[in-house]
C-alpha cells in the first residue's frame, strides 16, 4: 500500500484533492471491488481475501488497473472536474503515471552515462 501511495505522490496528484488518506481508501476498496468483480464474472475468489476486506497491503495487476478510476474519482470529485466522465478522470490519472521515471536517480545517471560511452 505504500508503494501505492508513493507511486500516486510521486506522479504529482497528491494535493488538497486528494489526500495520502484518501489514496489509501481507494487502494482498499479497489482491491474489494477486483474481488466483488472476479466473484460476479464465476471466478473463484480465495475466501480467505475476501475475508480480510482491505486488510491485505499488497495489489495485483487488475486490483491496479480497478483502482485507476476510483482514483480519478476521489480526486475530481466536486466543481467542474466532478461532472467529468469515469474515462476522462481515468486518463488523467493515467497519464500522470505514464510520465513516472521507472528508475531511481542514481540508475538514472548511470543508465545516461552507460548512453554517451556508446556514442
Amino acid at each position: 500500500m505504500e508503494h501505492y501511495v508513493q507511486l500516486v505522490t510521486d506522479a504529482g496528484l497528491i494535493d488538497a484533492d486528494l489526500t495520502r488518506l484518501e489514496c489509501r481508501r481507494s487502494f482498499v476498496r479497489a482491491q474489494i471491488a477486483a474481488s466483488h468483480e472476479m466473484e460476479e464474472n464465476g471466478y473463484q475468489v480465495d475466501e480467505e481475501v475476501t475475508e480480510l476486506n482491505g486488510q491485505d497491503q499488497s495489489m495485483d495487476l487488475d486490483e491496479f488497473i480497478v483502482s485507476l478510476p476510483r482514483l480519478g474519482c476521489d480526486k475530481w470529485d466536486e466543481g467542474v472536474n466532478g461532472k467529468l466522465p469515469v474515462y476522462i478522470k481515468q486518463e488523467r490519472i493515467s497519464a500522470a503515471l505514464a510520465l513516472l521515471d521507472p528508475l531511481n536517480e542514481v540508475e538514472r545517471r548511470k543508465k545516461n552515462r552507460r548512453g554517451r560511452q556508446r556514442m
